[in-house]
């Protein structure tokens, strides 16, 4: 019995069926590629920031021209996340090569 009580054979039959790939591998390694985890969140973060600076040059267009709606802004988004998509999508394609 531990400390709080609980059983030890409780505890061992509750993660019996619980799929731990901690011990595969070194110790301390993981299932997945950190490093291409973060390549991928990295560009999901330039597909944003190519959404937002867009979106920013159309705001500033609104400004400078005084559209009555945000016309500006709405194109320089679509136009930000179309380009960004495009990236995107190359850049998968050749991580998908290697």
């Amino acid at each position: 019995m531990t400390i709080d009580g609980e059983n030890d054979r409780d505890r061992d039959s509750a993660t019996a069926g619980r799929d731990d790939r901690r011990g595969q591998g070194a110790p301390g390694s993981l299932p997945w590629n950190p490093a291409a985890v973060y390549r991928f969140v990295g560009l999901g973060m330039e597909l944003a920031g190519f959404t937002l600076c867009f979106a920013g040059i159309g705001y500033l267009m609104d400004q400078l021209i005084q559209f009555p709606k945000p016309y500006g802004t709405a194109a320089g988004a679509l136009i930000g996340f179309a380009l960004g998509m495009i990236r995107f999508i190359v850049q998968v394609r050749q991580n998908g090569n290697r």
